[in-house]
C-alpha cells in the first residue's frame, strides 16, 4: 500500500464486506450512507457531510456518560466499540482504521462548484493508516488516541485559497490564448522558445499550451480533486520537498509536502498556486520534469531545448503565474538563467 488510493480502496472493500456493530451499522448505512459516500471512481461530495456526521458522533459517544461507563472515554474506546461485531467476518483492525480514516477526512468547499477532499492523517502515522493500525485490541487503541494531524486547520484553508489561484490563472491562459495578442506570445516565447524555435513551432506551442490549461482547469475545478499525506514519503525524507503526484493513480490526488506549507505559512501562497498548477500538469498533461526553477528556466538550444521546455512542469507552472501577472521582477530573473 503506497498511495492514498490504496487506502481508500481497502477502505470501500471494508464498509461492503464487514460487519460493525448494530448502532454503527445502521449509523453508517442510514445517515452517513458511506457506501455511496466511497463510491467507486473516488468520494461522492453529495454525501460529504457524512464525514462531519461520522466526527460528530464520535465526539457524542466519546462524552456520553452513560457510554463512557460501559466502554471507557475517549475516541479511541469509542471507535473500537463501534468496530465490534459478535464474533463477525473480517478484522477488527481493519475496520478501526477505516473509521479513522473517514475520521481525518475532510470536504472542503471554497466557493461555487470548487471542491476539494482533503485526507490529513496523524503526523505519527509513518505507514498508510490499513498498515499502521493493526493488531490486539491495546496496540488498536494506542494507535487511535493519536490525533496531532500533519495539516493544520489553517494550512487546509490555504491550500484551498492556492487552489482557487490555480484555477483562475488557468482560465486566465486559456482567455488569453485562445486569440493571443503579442504580449502573450511573447511570453510564450519567454517560456518555451530558444534560438532556434521558429514561428511555426510558438504556434503549435500556444496551441498546446491552451489545449493543456483546459485539462488542468477541468482538474483544479472539478468535485474529485484530493489533497492527501503520503506517510512513507514523509516519513523517508520526501517532507523536505513541495509536491508529487503518480500519473498512473487512477483519481486525482496531489500529496502536499512540508515545503509547500512553509511557503504557505510564510505567505507565499503564489507559490502553493504555482506548485498545483506544476502538479497538475502532471497529472492533466502528462509532462515531465526535465528541469527544475533552481537550475534556471530560460530555453536554450543545448541546455534546455523548445522540445523540453514545451514538456516542462515547472514551465508550465511559472509561465501561468507570469502571464496572470503575479511573478515579481526579481522572482522572473533568478529564474530565467
Amino acid at each position: 500500500m503506497d498511495r492514498f488510493t490504496d487506502a481508500y480502496n481497502k477502505a470501500r472493500d471494508v464498509v461492503s464486506q464487514q460487519k460493525f456493530s448494530t448502532e454503527w451499522a445502521k449509523f453508517l448505512k442510514d445517515d452517513v450512507r458511506v457506501k455511496s459516500l466511497l463510491a467507486p471512481d473516488g468520494p461522492n461530495y453529495a454525501q460529504a457531510d457524512g464525514l462531519d456526521k461520522i466526527r460528530k458522533k464520535l465526539a457524542d459517544d466519546s462524552h456520553n456518560a452513560l457510554v463512557a461507563f460501559f466502554v471507557g472515554g475517549g475516541t479511541a474506546d469509542t471507535i473500537v466499540e463501534a468496530c465490534k461485531n459478535d464474533g463477525g467476518a473480517g478484522r477488527l483492525d481493519e475496520r478501526a482504521a477505516t473509521i479513522k480514516m473517514l475520521k481525518h477526512l475532510y470536504f472542503s468547499r471554497k466557493r461555487g462548484a470548487q471542491d476539494v477532499w482533503i485526507y490529513s492523517p496523524p503526523k505519527s502515522y509513518a505507514l498508510w493508516i490499513h498498515e499502521e493500525i493493526v493488531g490486539a485490541e491495546d496496540a488498536i487503541k494506542q494507535k487511535l488516541k493519536k490525533e496531532h494531524e500533519v495539516y493544520s486547520s489553517k494550512e487546509k484553508q490555504y491550500m484551498c485559497d492556492a487552489l482557487q489561484l490555480a484555477l483562475k490563472w488557468s482560465l486566465d491562459v486559456c482567455a488569453k490564448l485562445g486569440d493571443p495578442d503579442e504580449k502573450a506570445k511573447a511570453m510564450v516565447s519567454r517560456w518555451f522558445a530558444d534560438e532556434d524555435t521558429s514561428d511555426a513551432d510558438l504556434t503549435k506551442a500556444i496551441s498546446s499550451l491552451n489545449e493543456g490549461f483546459k485539462k488542468i482547469a477541468n482538474v483544479a475545478n472539478s468535485n474529485s480533486l484530493i489533497f492527501s499525506d503520503e506517510p512513507i514519503d514523509r516519513n523517508k525524507g520526501g517532507w523536505k520537498d513541495w509536491a508529487f503526484v503518480y500519473k498512473s493513480e487512477k483519481m486525482d490526488v496531489v500529496y502536499l509536502q512540508g515545503a509547500f506549507l512553509k511557503a504557505g505559512n510564510s505567505g507565499k501562497l503564489w507559490m502553493c498556486a504555482l506548485t498545483i498548477i506544476h502538479e497538475l500538469s502532471h497529472r492533466a498533461v502528462g509532462t515531465s520534469d526535465h528541469r527544475y526553477d533552481s537550475s534556471g528556466l530560460k530555453p536554450h538550444k543545448t541546455r534546455f531545448p523548445h522540445a523540453k521546455a514545451i514538456d516542462n512542469a515547472d514551465s508550465w507552472a511559472y509561465f501561468a503565474t507570469d502571464l496572470a501577472g503575479n511573478l515579481s521582477d526579481s522572482d522572473r530573473k533568478k529564474t530565467l538563467v
